[in-house]
């Protein structure tokens, strides 16, 4: 007996590669333009002698850096942060959508004051209105937990 090959129809592979990219709001990541970033540093305590602590593993854009530094005074007992240009970036930048609402609860260094330029002080007004304040949990020992230190 012969036995019959019957041809099985070829089925078409998918083409498998890279998606395209998608722009969003008409931009490209080639004609992104170059941001400067920024490193945070937050007080660690209220003394003259007191060091600022860098917050940020890597470089943020200007906005991200100052939400970080915002973010994280207003939920420790620190009273300021800083903020220092460190190269480029080309990293987007978010929106200052309530950027300004969080930024309003601060304040520049007063007059003759020896705190360095890009400094923003907490005001007294909002110096203990969070949980984080209420209970005295200083920035170092959050910045270790977010670490996983402790």
């Amino acid at each position: 007996m012969e036995t019959t090959q019957i041809k099985q129809p070829k089925i078409k592979q998918p083409k498998t590669g890279k998606p395209p990219s998608i722009s969003f709001f008409g931009e490209d990541e080639e004609k992104r333009k170059d941001i400067n970033s920024y490193n945070v540093y937050v007080r660690e305590g209220m003394k003259k002698r007191n060091k600022f602590i860098k917050a940020n593993k890597s470089p943020l854009t200007r906005n991200r850096a100052l939400l970080l530094g915002a973010v994280s005074v207003d939920n420790t007992t620190s009273r300021s942060f800083r903020i220092s240009r460190t190269g480029i970036s080309k990293k987007p930048d978010i929106s200052p959508f309530g950027l300004d609402e969080l930024l309003g609860k601060f304040r520049k260094p007063k007059g003759k004051s020896r705190l360095p330029t890009g400094t923003y002080v907490e005001k007294s007004k909002y110096s203990i209105d969070s949980l984080g304040e209420l209970q005295g949990i200083p920035f170092k020992a959050k910045a270790l937990r977010m670490r996983g230190l402790i």
